[in-house]
Order: C-alpha cells, then sequence, then structure tokens
C-alpha cells in the first residue's frame, strides 16, 4: 500500500512537470478583490494618509514637497492610484517609499513579499503594484481586461512555476505524512489488539477475577444508549468479557477447535485491515478540494471556521467510534442470549457479573452446536444495500479521517518550511499572530484522534469486521491466516 501510495504521488507529481509548460501559459483574469483574505485585513490605522503619502512621493522627483500629497484626483467616486510608469524614479522617490512602506509595517500593517501574488492584490502603501516574476519562464500574458471603474489591468497566468514547485512539494509531504501517520496508528493498534490475548486464558492469573465480567448493560431509550457508548469508547470500549464471547462466537460460527488461538487471528486479520485502511481513493481528493476551496472563502475574522476539515474529521472519528461500540455490544448481548446457561442475563441495566459456571461455560471444550450463532451477524451501516458482507462504508470513514488528518499536519509543515510563519495561512488563524489558540487547538486535536484511531477505533473495527469472516475454511483464507491452516492441520491429525 505504501508503494501504491507513493506511485500515485510520482504519478502525479510527473504529470504536473510535463504539463508545467502548458499550466503556466494559461491567462486567466485575476481577482483583485481583497474581500476574505485576513492578510489584505491586517492594516495599519489611517490607511488613506499611507496611501496619500505614496502618491505625494511620486510628484518629490519634479520638486515638489512632501506637504502637497494632498492633492490627488478623484475619479468614480474613488481616489486614483498613481502607476508606478506615472512617476519619475529617483533615489528622492525610491527614499520616500521606503519609508512609507517601513513605517506601516512598524504600525502593523501587512506587507506581501516581492514573490507574492498578493502584491497585486492588496500592496501596502509604497510598494509597487507588481510583483516579481517568478522561475525561469518569461512567458507574460498581453492581453488585458477593464474593470467597472474602467481601469485596465493584465490577464495573469493560472499557475506560476513557484507555485507549482510549492505544489509538488506539497503532494510530497502529503504522500509522506499519511504513510507516518497510518504507521503510528497501526503500530499502536497492534500493540492494543496484542495486549487482549492476556484473555485467552481468563481465569488463570491472580488478578483475573470474576467481578470484572460484567455484560453490557441495556438502557431505556436509544438516545440514551447511544450517548453512554459515545463516552465509554474512550475508556472502557472492550472487556475480558466481550472479548471472551466474540472469541466462543468465532469458533463456533466457523467450526474450530475450541482451543483455537483466536488473538493470532485477531491479530492477522487486523494487519490484512491495514491493508483496506491505508490508501487514497479519488472521492477522497474531491472532498479536499472543496475544504480548501471553503477555507479559502470563508474569511478570517471567524478563525474557528478554519478548521472546517478538523471539525469534519473529528465529528466521523466519533461517529465510527460510537457505531462501533454499538456493533460490538450487541453482537455480544445476542451472543450471550443464545449461550447455553447464560439467556437470562443482562436483561436490565444492573451491572451483574457473572458466575463461575457461565464463565466456564464460555470457555468449555465441549460444543453440542455449531449452528447456535448462525443467526447472528454484525449490524454495520447499509448492510442490506452491499452485495456482500462488509463495513465498507465504515472503512472509507476511517480512511478519510486518517486522510484528512494527515493532510492538515502536512500543510502546517509546508508553510512553516516553504513560506514562514507569517504566511497567510498562520495570520488568518492566530488573528496576525495575536491569538494562537486555534492553531494550537488544531494540533492538539489532530493528535487526540491519532491516539483515539490507535487505541479505540482500528482495533474496535478489526474486532468487529473478523466475525463477519465465515468462510475461513476454504484453500486461499487457509493459506492466508497461519492460526486457520495451523488449527486444521491440527484437526485432521486428530
Amino acid at each position: 500500500k505504501i508503494k501504491e501510495e507513493l506511485m500515485l504521488m510520482g504519478f502525479i507529481s510527473l504529470m504536473l512537470i510535463a504539463l508545467e509548460e502548458k499550466i503556466i501559459r494559461i491567462c486567466v483574469e485575476p481577482s483583485v478583490d481583497p474581500e476574505g483574505i485576513y492578510c489584505c485585513s491586517v492594516q495599519a490605522p489611517n490607511k488613506t494618509d499611507f496611501e496619500l503619502r505614496a502618491d505625494a512621493c511620486c510628484g518629490l522627483g519634479a520638486g515638489s514637497a512632501l506637504d502637497s500629497y494632498y492633492d490627488y484626483a478623484y475619479y468614480s467616486g474613488g481616489r486614483r492610484q498613481l502607476a508606478v510608469s506615472e512617476c519619475e524614479v529617483t533615489d528622492e522617490y525610491v527614499a520616500c517609499m521606503n519609508a512609507t512602506v517601513t513605517e506601516w509595517e512598524e504600525l502593523g500593517g501587512y506587507i506581501p513579499g516581492s514573490d507574492s501574488n498578493l502584491l497585486d492584490v492588496c500592496p501596502a502603501p509604497g510598494q509597487t503594484t507588481h510583483h516579481l516574476p517568478s522561475g525561469a519562464h518569461a512567458f507574460e500574458c498581453l492581453d488585458t481586461w477593464t474593470d467597472e471603474n474602467g481601469v485596465e489591468h493584465a490577464f495573469a497566468s493560472f499557475m506560476d512555476p513557484t507555485a507549482l514547485h510549492n505544489l509538488h512539494t506539497l503532494i510530497f509531504l502529503t504522500a509522506l505524512f499519511h504513510i507516518v501517520y497510518s504507521a503510528v496508528i497501526m503500530l499502536l493498534s497492534q500493540c492494543c489488539v496484542k495486549k487482549w490475548a492476556e484473555w485467552e486464558t481468563y481465569g488463570d492469573d491472580e488478578g483475573e477475577t470474576i467481578d470484572k465480567l460484567v455484560p453490557p448493560a441495556k438502557w431505556g431509550s436509544r438516545f440514551l444508549q447511544c450517548l453512554v457508548n459515545f463516552v465509554q469508547q474512550f475508556y472502557k470500549n472492550v472487556d475480558p468479557l466481550a472479548y471472551l464471547v466474540i472469541r466462543r462466537y468465532y469458533i463456533i460460527r466457523n467450526q474450530l477447535p475450541s482451543n483455537f488461538d483466536f488473538n493470532i487471528q485477531l491479530r492477522e486479520a487486523h494487519r490484512n485491515d491495514f491493508k483496506d485502511l491505508v490508501g487514497v481513493t479519488w472521492w477522497m481528493w474531491f472532498v479536499v478540494i472543496i475544504q480548501t476551496l471553503l477555507d479559502g472563502y470563508i474569511s478570517s475574522v471567524y478563525p474557528f471556521a478554519k478548521m472546517l476539515n478538523t471539525y469534519l474529521a473529528l465529528f466521523i472519528c466519533f461517529t465510527v467510534g460510537t457505531k462501533l461500540m454499538f456493533v460490538y455490544r450487541d453482537l455480544v448481548v445476542q451472543t450471550l442470549h443464545s449461550t447455553r446457561g447464560l439467556k437470562d442475563i443482562s436483561k436490565d441495566f444492573r451491572h451483574k457479573s457473572l458466575t463461575v459456571e457461565q464463565l466456564d461455560e464460555l470457555q468449555s471444550d465441549t460444543i453440542r452446536d455449531y449452528s447456535v450463532y448462525d443467526h447472528i451477524e454484525a449490524d454495520f451501516w447499509f448492510q442490506s444495500c452491499l452485495k456482500e458482507k462488509s463495513p465498507k462504508v465504515i472503512l472509507a470513514m476511517i480512511r478519510l479521517v486518517m486522510f484528512q488528518n494527515s493532510l492538515v499536519l502536512a500543510q502546517f509543515i509546508f508553510y512553516l518550511w516553504q513560506i514562514d510563519s507569517e504566511a497567510c495561512f498562520f495570520i488568518g488563524r492566530t488573528q496576525g499572530g495575536k491569538d494562537y489558540t486555534i492553531l494550537v487547538l488544531q494540533v492538539v486535536v489532530l493528535f487526540f484522534m491519532m491516539f483515539l484511531n490507535g487505541f479505540v477505533t482500528v482495533p474496535l473495527y478489526s474486532l468487529c469486521a473478523i466475525t463477519l469472516h465465515h468462510d475461513i475454511h476454504d484453500e486461499l483464507t487457509k493459506k492466508k491466516y497461519s492460526a486457520v491452516k495451523k488449527a486444521r492441520k491440527n484437526d485432521k491429525m486428530l
């Protein structure tokens, strides 16, 4: 899967390189409206005075005094900004413009860089209105267009070489962080699943007492049950009883020997699940594009709205965790009700632990009826709409969360590395560097979801998904899972 993702990202970069000349030669009408761009709204007090001073600097080459900057022209109800070509560029003019820009910056105004496209949108008073060309391409769009005020503007290239280079870098960082993010989740979830192995022979150790085997409680309403499952996914997701019940269900449903090593099978299934969890599908790119566009159009006056992708990922993460709690607890309750000697347990919400006899029944070597659980199936979303029994919707949601979070982390590193901490990406989220609450909160939430996926969501998914394996006796499955192969070999020897 890692090779596939690297090859996909490499192919996208290769296509950008091959089409670079054609992309640069696409001429579009540039936007000169600074509305919604937070950098453009970061201004010094008395912006009009600074604009008048910049116009006055243009007259210094002809010997005008500085206080003559109040002589300015009006047209169509607005102030006409003098073009650089109308000014005589002298040492006095350059010094005056530099002084204006310096004072603007000292008073808190934003100054676009010399290679920034924002120089055409919201230049600081005293800056030239044409940004420096970037890259080795000498191509310029020669056509012009006229706005509603009759001012003529030049068309701009759809993407300049610097933007394309930045896009290559962002693609590389996205692939890198997606692989690392997924690998960390895989490592955490494997540790969690491996820890469950100690419950295979529950009761042998001194600390494994019978009072810890409490069946899932039934609550009065669906809403209350949903609330309980949502809260308990953080601290009480899989307990020894649930593990023993699902182990018993799996062994009987697949007609395996009672001493079958279920944990080894679960770990192998978990590793196979990661082949589906890691990766990017085509529709994820559309989700990212839509969110990126929304991020650009959402005004930075509302910095909390800049966390739209994080809100979506967090909502999906919580929803998937809650649904998986419903799935496996419902499976546990149905299995308990169908097990001999345990049918009357968990009929109310009083926390009653199992008896020793009931535990012995769950761990019994004698299996009287292999069809006792045939009517029990895990209840995933849209199960009846899918051709095969597979939690595809849950799987897609987990994949989207992992991709979303890794993309946001890649963006953080990209803007710090390729631009700096003064990039509009950070300025819009920190209110011009005054409040880093949103930025810190977004990073904390991203790492919180990484640990939640690693310790809760992904292990729960594997535990629920393995209950759908009812065809483990075919030759392909016996080759795929060593635990099944060993069990069938021992069965033949017996």
